[in-house]
């Protein structure tokens, strides 16, 4: 299935969902927060007259965990980085997310990419130099928060290790200034590195599709035989190009593709003998 039509799919899906819930019960878990209640652990108290007796078998440690807790849980799945650009790799940590490209003409065409989405959506920048770019204030409504949020961020490249570098630097809710927590870090610098890729993976797909199209326009072909002695139209260009093209090329000669197996290699097709004024027009009558 073409990517785009994947990205269609979920996206319709993910809208769906959002009109049957609110943001909480999106966000939040639909359950009661009960354990918040719970009361600290006592010391044992020795009964009088009871023969003392220390075991640390059951004993629970001590410890102190950072994180949220009851409603500011957040139970959504965490953004994952998706892996468009041929022979990169990418991770993400609390400087945001970081992708290693292969060589440096990958790099600069990211690089590039990135420059031509900004003016495309018209993002206005803080300052731009030759390996570092500062957004001003991004804003967008959050459905899943119900609220505008406004969100900075520093794109930085890194030639001399082909790496690309996508960092949130200050974020606003309904303009007031919010932390900066490790999930949201995460969530969106991969939402920033994401739209990058998608915008770089669908220029190789256009440039392939050109490319394509301009090989099409010149296919030598030649007739032969197979085996049993039927007659065989052969085409010298990659298969699954010619694949594509050759429902237009049948249309013009008169046959109308009923159904088609890629990997088989056949098509079912009806044909309508086309009138006199075809043939006059090829030159075979």
């Amino acid at each position: 299935m073409n990517h785009n039509y994947k990205l269609a799919i979920a996206a319709v899906i993910v809208t769906t969902l959002t009109a049957c819930s609110s943001a909480d019960r999106r966000r939040q878990a639909n359950n009661d927060f009960n354990y918040l209640d719970t009361q600290p652990l006592e010391s044992w108290t020795q009964p009088e007259g009871a023969r003392a007796f220390d075991t640390n078998v059951y004993a629970i440690p001590t410890q102190s965990f950072s994180g949220e807790i009851g409603s500011q849980v957040d139970i959504r799945p965490p953004a994952e980085i998706l892996n468009l650009i041929p022979g990169a790799r990418s991770f993400h940590d609390q400087e945001g997310v970081t992708m290693l490209l292969p060589s440096s003409a990958e790099m600069n065409r990211l690089w590039n990419v990135t420059k031509q989405m900004i003016t495309k959506r018209d993002v206005k920048l803080l300052s731009d130099t030759t390996n570092e770019i500062k957004t001003d204030w991004v804003s967008w409504t959050d459905e899943e928060k119900d609220a505008k949020i406004s969100s900075r961020f520093d794109i930085v490249r890194s030639p001399a290790e082909n790496s690309f570098r996508v960092k949130l630097a200050a974020m606003q809710q309904d303009g007031k200034d919010v932390a900066i927590t490790p999930a949201i870090q995460a969530r969106s610098s991969i939402t920033v590195a994401n739209i990058v890729s998608v915008a770089y993976d669908q220029q190789l797909r256009d440039e392939a599709a050109a490319r394509a199209q301009e090989m099409l326009k010149h296919v030598p072909i030649t007739m032969s035989t197979d085996n049993a002695g039927l007659p065989v139209i052969i085409a010298r260009a990659p298969y699954n190009l010619f694949w594509d093209r050759l429902p237009t090329v049948l249309e013009q000669l008169g046959f109308s593709v009923e159904d088609k197996n890629e990997s088989q290699g056949t098509m079912t097709v009806k044909y309508s003998a086309p009138d006199d004024e075809y043939w006059e027009k090829l030159g075979v009558q």
